[in-house]
């Protein structure tokens, strides 16, 4: 079998406490991911006007308005055929 690659969505405290991660979904490219950032943290979605999501970085986000961190992270899986 090969690896295959699987995308975290996280979100986070402001300071990207690990202790204050929730993880949002899985995805199978990053892409999916993105999108699911801007279609889940919209003015449409949440009710909030101007909702500052900057990146902070590979793969992060930030909003001072909603006081949260969002994060991308990349798994593989079937290193060793866990799976």
């Amino acid at each position: 079998m090969t690896a295959k690659t699987v995308w975290l969505l996280e979100e986070y405290d402001i300071w990207f406490s690990a202790n204050s991660r929730i993880l949002f979904g899985i995805f199978t490219t990053r892409e999916k991911a993105i999108k699911a950032i801007f279609e889940n943290y919209s003015e449409k979605a949440l009710g909030v006007k101007n909702i500052d999501l900057y990146e902070n970085g590979t793969n992060q986000w930030k909003s001072d308005t909603l006081n949260c961190g969002i994060n991308i992270r990349e798994i593989k899986l079937n290193n060793f055929e866990e799976v």
